[in-house]
């Protein structure tokens, strides 16, 4: 008997779909195409009643819709369902005090605030004293380290001596 799941595409966030948990390791978001992981994906409901799942599906989307783009719940604020997905009346419970887009918004924007950082920079900086520009800017301790480290494993910005960092020319 097949196991369906209702996900919401982690890159355009605004698709509510379901997928059927058969072993397949990857699927495609349904608005942009993106191939997704399937173990990586974040599941918020999974039954093996298809009506379930359809139920579920139309009302997250429909919450979707209704919040926007920004304020689509992430892992962290998304709980569960009040009520039995079989019920009439299926209520998502979205904790809207731990939930802050302003957040999400510095996180998005943490790799262009620090290449901006390093653009004025007139050549290589001290991590201390990109670290000190960032923090002025609003962001996290723990955001700049995981940035810095992607954007060194991206090719964007490089080390040439150690505790220093340039832009890549």
């Amino acid at each position: 008997m097949p196991v369906y799941s209702v996900i919401v595409c982690p890159k355009c966030r605004k698709c509510a779909q379901l997928i059927e948990q058969k072993g397949a390791k990857t699927t495609k978001c349904q608005r942009c195409g993106t191939t997704l992981q399937t173990r990586k994906l974040r599941i918020f409901h999974t039954t093996d009643v298809l009506e379930d799942a359809i139920a579920v599906r139309t009302k997250l989307q429909a919450s979707i819709l209704e919040r926007g783009y920004d304020t689509m719940p992430d892992r962290a604020s998304f709980s569960t369902f009040d009520s039995d997905p079989t019920e009439e009346g299926i209520n998502l419970k979205f904790q809207t005090s731990n939930h802050k887009p302003a957040h999400n918004s510095r996180k998005k924007d943490a790799a262009k605030t620090i290449l901006s950082i390093l653009e004025k920079a007139p050549d290589e900086m001290k991590i201390d004293e990109l670290h000190d520009h960032a923090l002025k800017q609003d962001l996290d301790e723990e955001i700049i380290e995981r940035t810095l480290e992607k954007l060194l494993q991206k090719g964007d910005i490089y080390s040439p001596r150690k505790g220093y960092v340039r832009i890549v020319p």
